[in-house]
């Protein structure tokens, strides 16, 4: 058996060493090539895989199709690093409203297509939702190329990336319920689509009230593996829960990753995890590349070009109309259109899920590789290039075209203005208290189905609650109803609040000869009825699994609102503190003041002294290292006075302080000494 395990352990290393010498000998080759890393991941699978040699290079597949499942959760993780809920409320209606339009309609066209071209129902949604999402790192990579990040259509096509990423995140929560279902149906996406949200809200809310202050408090002890083993577990948790759930482990990556975005510490998270998720996303696209036939492509050549013809014509054209629509000139339209022309990492994550569910035909999975790959060849070259055919092409369409487009704009603009205050006020009060009482339906809903999951795994989990006969149901009814009663107690105050608001909104243009005060007094209590009953409802709906019988139940509830009356204000309390935190985490940062001019503020004593402040690059020798380990006074004489990090000013920084990319440095010293800074910074040297 130790013969066994240790040949077993040398053809690992040996299969993992073939992989890592030929993703580095590609990779260095398209970095000169000035291609996309992703394509030199997905060609080194392809030539170590069982298409290109026969048999292929690699013996132990099962090992590292598991290592590589490990790179979609480092994956996801640190594309949630990078999607922030702050960004989300920056995008606005016009990234939204495209996103919505475009995406759908998208999925629409792949799946009509597929379905005409003679796929099965199941294979055209995969099509269609593999086809619907852009590659959010290709696009941030060509804009980077073209010196357009600041850009305005850029700043959108970033907003309606981050649109796309919540999309493909429901989607990759929704597809296996349709498999497990075997086809859609309105009412079933209706209860996938309840759940989900409920899961998503839920997971997001309690992760912003928890992860960042978490993580904060682990980078109080400067201490690399600390943090990282933290980071970990948290990651790991969180997916292995939605796992659990019946989700994707990508789903509970990502919700990672976002939540911990918003942490103070995220800079360092992401800079201490990129190599990780660097070395096993790696290995995600390499598997996938071993896994793509591209004999099987060509066996179905003219259908993969016509999904391709549809895909680019109808994506370019929707981002495009759908800017139009949201309020962008023709060629930013256009532009925004071009930009997202490609499909990428969440298009491969989707194809990897079709392949892991055993659903997709044998063809599918190649062509969806294979547009990939093309999209990802052609979209810098025609996205650099676009303005020598949007220009062209926006000078000949009809100018009457251009003028209703210029009053449709102004009519938009119009609509914004806000002409009533008064009504303006009236309907953002109306909208908070909405998305405060969805948060609270949505976090009850996720404590029942996390109850509900708990209960069923409890003679594994918990084999001593099985002792408790028919007080189990009301074990596990009464301790939700517990955790969950500053939820209960608040969403009662919230449709209070609202139902006395909808009520003064209806009196507002009523005739004085009328009882105003008993109309008002009627409506608020007919609406607040209304409310409790809804929410009566749908507790006994969700919790319908768990509910004991009569007898008990109705000893429970009024324990329960006992419990209530005596404990209601500390659960108001516990409310209000949660909703205060919440908004401290989102809020943002204050802006960093600009570093003044030094000789309006240098005091006469430092006249000879001069600052500087030097950007970290990538390749830059103090990339990485602690303060105290450059020791850069006594090796040049100048100082490090502050470092300007992301969103945040760091004054008089520890020698523990960790130097992170694109870090700004504020130096302190003569003009020889900052000169043999700057060099020692860059190259180690002086």
């Amino acid at each position: 058996m130790a013969n066994v395990s240790g040949a077993a352990e040398n053809m690992f290393f040996q299969d993992f060493v073939v992989i890592m010498v030929v993703a580095g000998i590609v990779t260095v080759l398209f970095h000169f090539l000035k291609q996309p890393a992703i394509l030199g991941y997905l060609v080194a699978g392809v030539l170590v895989g069982p298409h290109v040699i026969n048999g292929g290079l690699i013996q132990q597949k099962e090992t590292l199709q598991s290592v590589a499942d490990l790179g979609v959760i480092f994956l996801m993780f640190s594309l949630g690093l990078h999607f922030s809920f702050r960004k989300l409320t920056k995008v606005g209606g016009k990234a939204l409203t495209i996103g919505l339009i475009e995406a759908p309609l998208v999925f629409v066209a792949g799946f009509g297509v597929a379905k005409l071209l003679g796929w099965s129902s199941l294979d055209a949604i995969f099509i269609g939702a593999a086809l619907c999402i852009s590659s959010t790192i290709l696009m941030f990579k060509t804009l980077s190329e073209m010196g357009k990040m600041n850009a305005p259509f850029a700043r959108l096509v970033f907003g309606v990336a981050i649109v796309e990423d919540l999309i493909a995140i429901s989607l990759l929560a929704i597809l296996p319920s349709i498999v497990a279902t075997g086809g859609f149906s309105i009412a079933g996406a209706a209860g996938i689509g309840l759940k989900l949200a409920a899961f998503f809200v839920s997971v997001v809310v309690l992760g912003l009230l928890v992860a960042p202050r978490f993580v904060d408090y682990l980078d109080r002890f400067q201490r690399q593996d600390v943090l990282m083993i933290g980071i970990l577990a948290i990651c790991f948790g969180v997916s292995y829960f939605a796992y659990a759930m019946g989700y994707s482990v990508a789903l509970g990556a990502f919700l990672t990753g976002t939540v911990i975005a918003e942490s103070k510490a995220s800079e360092r998270v992401n800079f201490f995890t990129k190599p990780i998720a660097d070395l096993f996303g790696s290995l995600f696209f390499v598997a996938i590349g071993m896994l793509w036939e591209p004999k099987a492509l060509l066996l179905i050549w003219d259908k993969a070009l016509i999904i391709l013809a549809v895909f680019l014509v109808v994506k370019i054209g929707m981002v495009s109309l759908s800017s139009m629509l949201s309020g962008e000139n023709g060629p930013a339209a256009f532009r925004t259109g071009f930009s997202m022309g490609q499909i990428g990492e969440f298009s491969f994550v989707i194809a990897a899920l079709g392949l892991q569910l055993g659903v997709l035909r044998a063809d599918v999975y190649p062509m969806i590789i294979g547009i990939s790959v093309i999209t990802m060849f052609i979209c810098p070259f025609v996205l650099k290039h676009a303005d020598l055919m949007i220009d062209p092409f926006w000078n000949h369409v009809p100018k009457k075209w251009k003028e209703q487009l210029d009053l449709y704009h102004q009519w938009l603009d119009q609509l914004a203005k806000v002409k009533n205050p008064q009504q303006a006020a009236f309907r953002n009060l109306t909208l908070k208290i909405l998305g405060q009482l969805t948060i609270n339906f949505a976090i009850i809903t996720t404590l029942f189905l996390m109850a509900a999951f708990l209960m069923r795994n409890s003679l594994e989990w918990l084999p001593w609650v099985e002792r408790l006969g028919d007080w189990k149901r009301a074990f596990f009814w009464m301790v939700t109803m517990m955790i969950g009663l500053p939820i209960f107690v608040a969403t009662y105050r919230k449709m209070q609040a609202f139902s006395m608001l909808l009520a003064e909104i209806s009196m507002h243009n009523a005739s004085p000869l009328l009882p105003l005060d008993a109309l008002r007094n009627g409506i608020s209590r007919a609406i607040l009825i209304t409310g409790t009953v809804i929410l009566i409802a749908w507790v006994l709906i969700f919790s319908s699994t768990l509910l004991p019988p009569f007898r008990i139940l109705m000893v429970s509830g009024i324990s329960l609102a006992v419990i209530t009356l005596i404990f209601r204000q500390h659960f108001i309390k516990i409310y209000a503190r949660a909703q205060m935190a919440l908004v401290e985490t989102l809020s943002e940062p204050q802006d960093i003041d600009p570093v003044p001019d030094p000789e309006e503020v240098m005091p006469t004593l430092l006249k000879g002294m001069d600052v500087e402040v030097i950007t970290l690059k990538d390749e830059d020798w103090g990339l990485g290292r602690q303060l105290r380990d450059l020791d850069l006074r006594v090796k040049t004489g100048s100082n490090i006075m502050g470092i300007e990090r992301s969103e945040q000013s760091i004054i008089n920084p520890r020698p523990t302080e960790i130097l992170l990319p694109n870090d700004r440095i504020l130096l302190v010293g003569t003009k020889h000494q900052l000169s043999l800074a700057r060099q020692y910074m860059e190259s180690g040297t002086v």
